[in-house]
């Protein structure tokens, strides 16, 4: 007797959610089935909506935060070992794509292979103080398929694009680097003779 009536509530829950579309449908039949059958089900609903303990929030908080504090210092050491004064081509780059290569050389140089665009755009505006933002860095990365490989990382405790230069990104920027200076020293030449 139970079961009959349990299906003939399941039968008309089924016809109130049937024009719907998901996933509104998907959440209004468990609504619909908590309220019909009652308590157990609730139970069963609420169970699933408990909150994460304090235990477990404190010791994820806590994880990340050692990680954000071993990234912040392994940055620091990083930037450490920029000396700004022999890069100073770089205020003659125009592209973020120019811009981002030219400091993943300088790190992999550095003995650093691989930044995230945050990073990057830590170095281009703090250490050279290269007008730059995240996400046009990460936008020139992101368009980029022939200059850098791309991997997934943890970054202060969330999900990164680390962006290592490949050899032909070496090429490409070195060319750039190599007119820059080359006109440069042309102008001095014309400068020098009038």
């Amino acid at each position: 007797m139970e079961n009959e009536e349990i299906k003939a509530k399941l039968k008309e829950i089924q016809d109130i959610v049937a024009d719907l579309q998901e996933p509104v449908k998907t959440i209004a039949t468990q609504e619909l089935v908590a309220k019909m059958l009652g308590t157990k089900q609730n139970n069963l609903s609420q169970e699933s909506k408990k909150p994460v303990s304090k235990v477990r929030q404190s010791k994820e908080t806590s994880n990340k935060a050692n990680a954000v504090q071993e990234d912040e210092e392994k940055d620091k050491e990083m930037i450490g070992k920029i000396n700004r004064t022999t890069h100073e081509v770089i205020h003659k780059l125009k592209k973020n794509i120019d811009k981002a290569l030219y400091v993943l050389k300088i790190m992999k140089d550095e003995g650093y292979d691989g930044l995230n665009p945050s990073q990057i755009n830590f170095i281009l505006s703090e250490v050279f103080r290269v007008k730059s933002n995240v996400p046009a860095i990460s936008m020139a990365l992101i368009n980029d398929k022939a200059y850098t490989s791309k991997l997934s990382v943890i970054y202060k405790g969330s999900k990164a694009n680390e962006y290592k230069i490949m050899q032909a990104g070496i090429d490409y920027i070195e060319k750039a680097v190599t007119e820059i200076n080359q006109k440069k020293n042309r102008e001095e030449e014309q400068e020098n003779e009038e």
